[in-house]
């Protein structure tokens, strides 16, 4: 069964990311139903419309500790969390490459 974020999560989650809570969603993608005029939303209006469409949410939103991010491109997680090129260490030009994990108890074998 799908767990629905609260109403406070979401005004924080906004709040955090300095963008009005709509900002956060997008009505154009082909599987939301038709919602209308949204630019005149207040805040009970966005989530009212988050918890019955959900699907409105179209980028995941990334939260480590206190920080937060709205993921718009595959790349900005692995910067978001620090993790580079899945783990591997980058050398010099003239040293051979780190092809072992260097993520602590990570296993990218499987």
């Amino acid at each position: 069964a799908e767990e629905k974020i609260g109403d406070t999560i979401w005004v924080e989650l906004a709040e955090s990311l300095n963008l009005p809570l709509g900002k956060l969603f997008s009505t154009d993608h082909a599987d939301v139903p038709e919602i209308g005029y949204v630019n005149d939303f207040n805040t009970d209006d966005w989530l009212k419309l988050i918890n019955k469409n959900p699907i409105i949410l179209q980028n995941p939103i990334a939260i480590n500790g206190d920080r937060t991010m709205l993921i718009t491109h595959r790349s900005e997680i692995l910067k978001f969390f620090g993790v580079d090129s899945a783990g591997l260490e980058k050398t010099m030009g003239h040293e051979p490459p780190t092809t072992s994990s260097q993520t602590k108890d990570e296993d990218f074998t499987s």
